[in-house]
């Protein structure tokens, strides 16, 4: 088991904190095994840059929110579900 300083524990319990990940049935400890794969796991991988920049991550729903719209997003279009001027004519 890795051993963590004070400073790195409470950075990660400020970032565990904020994500609201409690919330979600996650445990500090487990979390703090391997915090960025837990990130990862919630679609929060981004909470510490946010964080450090002065602003609150996303909560858990808007990051499960977030990874659907995206997934979504990079779904191709079947060109029978896209308007007539975004096909391309074939030539006679």
């Amino acid at each position: 088991m890795r051993t963590y300083s004070d400073p790195e524990i409470n950075y990660w319990a400020d970032v565990f904190m904020a994500c609201h990940l409690a919330r979600e049935g996650l445990r500090f400890e487990d979390f703090l095994a391997d915090p960025q794969g837990q990130l990862n796991r919630y679609g929060m991988d981004d909470a510490p840059q946010i964080i450090a920049d002065g602003y609150l991550p996303l909560l858990p729903s808007q990051a499960r929110l977030r990874r659907q719209l995206l997934l979504t997003a990079a779904e191709p279009t079947p060109p029978s579900a896209q308007p007539a001027f975004l096909t391309p004519r074939l030539a006679a």
